[in-house]
């Protein structure tokens, strides 16, 4: 409590100073305009081993949380023009470690002393639909789910590879799912799993792996990490495996099946985001596509991985500095679609990011509570009035200020101004927000 009256002590200050310098209003408020946002057209929404975030028809959000279906088959329009975002909130009944999405369901996974406890959560409803204790798994190692809705876990101790395990049933039905190469000691940690439209699953797993390396005339043992992804056949019978080492500065980001069917792997070398597919056929992977350096398509320096990274179906959603990103393969450029702090959100709170034909899923833990809320934003408007607040640098504790203030406040949206992201260095960044003060004090309608 002491926390959050400080917070909104800062952002009240703050916001004094913001009207200030820039001035208030309703920016075009009778238009259902509300501080307006850009965003790239996104088709596929995220989550663990799915190919679309909604199911059903779309509704309206209203209170009882019905109606947050949707339809992912069908892309954003950008042609007249930039799109306002208006945010809804509802409560989970439960707190989860993890959250993932499949076969139209939420999926959030409870550690309470025993066995993990999975939990079936009804999308429209919110609702807890059944439970399941995931007996000899290992979820710390990764967890995952095909479209069909059927879960996929490391084993546990003793035993290798993936537990498949069906909760259609009156009781869960396991099936042991063997991946090649690969034991105890290769610690393997599931990432992902995605169908293709010829029945082939893949099933995209981190692991260490030893390879033999001559060392000063002397054949030694020596482990990598290193991505793996398995090609299983409908039978889920293993074809072949993709392996690509974590060595020289390669970092595989995703796996996905793209918008045409193809089976893709993401990675980054020293310097360059590439592209590589996997051929089935050839059982290889094919020539990489260079997209771009690290830092033009997901603004990467160095090892800072983007956070929340999403396949869409033509580009990937990603978080940096608290910004919603879309970078897409097709035009190879990124676009920011919104600010989370002038919706309420922190990207270091968020559990899981989704994507549907006409909203966005976002659930999100509060930090002093521990309880999780899924916020649905949606193509709308707002008569909030926005205050633009300009800084130098936007620190941590002033985004969580005002990322808190726009959630308990229904009159007006702050929206931060980072001036150093913006100009590149503190000194342009002061003497810019200097002229703007002076500009705005001066003629506020500028």
């Amino acid at each position: 409590m002491g926390k959050t009256k400080k917070r909104k002590r800062i952002i009240a200050a703050a916001c004094m100073i913001a009207l200030l310098i820039t001035g208030c209003g309703k920016g075009n408020a009778g238009e259902g305009e509300d501080g307006p946002q850009s965003l790239t057209a996104v088709e596929i929404s995220g989550g663990a081993g799915e190919e679309g975030n909604g199911d059903g028809e779309t509704g309206e959000n209203g209170e009882n949380g019905e109606g947050r279906g949707g339809d992912a088959g069908e892309a954003w329009n950008l042609e007249d023009g930039p799109i306002t975002w208006q945010a809804a909130w509802f409560p989970l009944e439960n707190a989860y470690s993890q959250v993932f999405s499949a076969g139209g369901k939420f999926y959030g996974l409870a550690r309470e002393g025993g066995p993990t406890r999975l939990d079936i959560i009804n999308k429209e409803s919110l609702t807890v639909e059944g439970t399941a204790l995931l007996e000899n798994a290992a979820p710390d190692s990764g967890i995952g789910a095909d479209k069909d809705g059927n879960l996929y876990v490391p084993a546990r101790g003793e035993e290798t590879g993936l537990w498949k395990i069906d909760l259609k049933g009156d009781s869960p039905n396991y099936e042991k799912i063997e991946l090649e190469d690969c034991f105890d000691r290769n610690d393997p940690f599931l990432k992902g799993i995605e169908t293709d439209s010829e029945g082939y699953t893949y099933i995209w797993c981190g692991m260490s792996v030893s390879k033999t390396k001559n060392i000063e005339g002397r054949e030694q043992e020596v482990w990598y990490m290193a991505d793996r992804v398995y090609v299983k056949d409908g039978q889920m019978k293993t074809v072949f495996y993709h392996e690509i080492l974590d060595a020289s500065g390669v970092d595989v980001l995703c796996f996905q099946i793209d918008g045409e069917g193809r089976p893709c792997v993401l990675m980054k070398d020293q310097k360059d985001i590439m592209l590589q597919e996997i051929d089935v056929a050839a059982q290889k992977g094919k020539e990489p596509v260079r997209l771009g350096t690290a830092f033009e398509c997901f603004g990467m320096e160095d090892a800072n991985i983007p956070e929340h990274l999403n396949f869409t179906g033509r580009g990937w959603l990603y978080c940096r500095e608290n910004k919603l990103y879309e970078f897409r393969y097709d035009t190879c450029k990124k676009t920011e679609i919104l600010d989370l702090a002038s919706y309420g959100l922190l990207s270091s709170d968020i559990l899981f990011l989704g994507k549907g034909r006409d909203r966005m899923e976002i659930i999100n833990r509060d930090v002093q509570s521990g309880s999780l809320e899924l916020a649905v934003l949606t193509p709308g408007s707002s008569d909030k009035t926005t205050v633009t607040l300009g800084v130098v640098m936007a620190a941590q504790d002033l985004e969580a200020a005002v990322a808190q203030f726009n959630r308990d406040s229904a009159k007006y949206r702050v929206e931060i101004v980072d001036y150093l992201a913006q100009e590149g260095n503190y000194e342009d960044a002061g003497e810019k927000l200097k002229l703007d003060m002076v500009a705005h004090v001066f003629n506020p309608s500028t």
